[in-house]
């Protein structure tokens, strides 16, 4: 009698065969040089859009800690927000943070009212952010009121502040106003 162990590998053996056949059917006999450094490039352009950014996040992050606020990704939250603060709830902000190209904006912009509604379903009482780095050139260009109205659609969705990469000021100013919890102060006798 076969062992468990057998019978998988049989089994795995006998899909995997069939896999490569399909695969060897509907593959050309050869690749070009070219279709192989294009699908590199491509990969390649990929990740270094995840990778600038994921420290523009990071960032951006560590710009609210410098300025006393208790700010995380919020992997573990809902939605998986980019910011969120405090650090534990109850929630006073939830945000995205987006590096956007232009062939793809409409769609991010979409995005970010999507994720706004589903913020606001999963948390109470909390302000949704966006702060969206569009380049200074098409902020310039477009007006920065109307790209704001642009990313709310006209004010009907559930943004409650968008920021532009170079409003980290504006940032600030708009959490005081709202009155976000910043982190306790710690005086030096309390550290000793």
């Amino acid at each position: 009698m076969p062992t468990i162990a057998e019978v998988v590998f049989a089994y795995f053996t006998l899909y995997a065969e069939r896999f490569a056949e399909a695969l060897n059917e509907l593959m050309p006999e050869s690749l070009g040089m070219e279709t192989v450094l294009y699908s590199f490039y491509k990969a390649w352009e990929g990740d270094q859009r995840r990778f600038y950014r994921m420290r523009y996040e990071t960032e951006f992050l560590e710009f609210l800690e410098e300025n006393e606020y208790r700010a995380w990704k919020g992997n573990s939250l809902p939605g998986e927000p980019d910011i969120v603060i405090p650090e534990s709830d109850p929630y006073e902000v939830i945000g995205e943070i987006r590096v956007i190209q232009q062939k793809d904006k409409q769609k991010r912009f979409k995005e970010f009212r999507t994720e706004a509604h589903e913020a606001h379903g999963n948390f109470e009482d909390i302000k949704f952010v966006v702060v969206a780095n569009l380049g200074q050139q098409y902020i310039e260009d477009h007006g920065r009121e109307t790209v704001r109205s642009e990313i709310t659609k006209d004010g009907t969705s559930e943004i409650d502040g968008v920021f532009f990469h170079d409003e980290r000021d504006e940032v600030l100013d708009q959490l005081e106003e709202w009155g976000v919890s910043k982190n306790p102060q710690q005086s030096l006798d309390t550290l000793e």
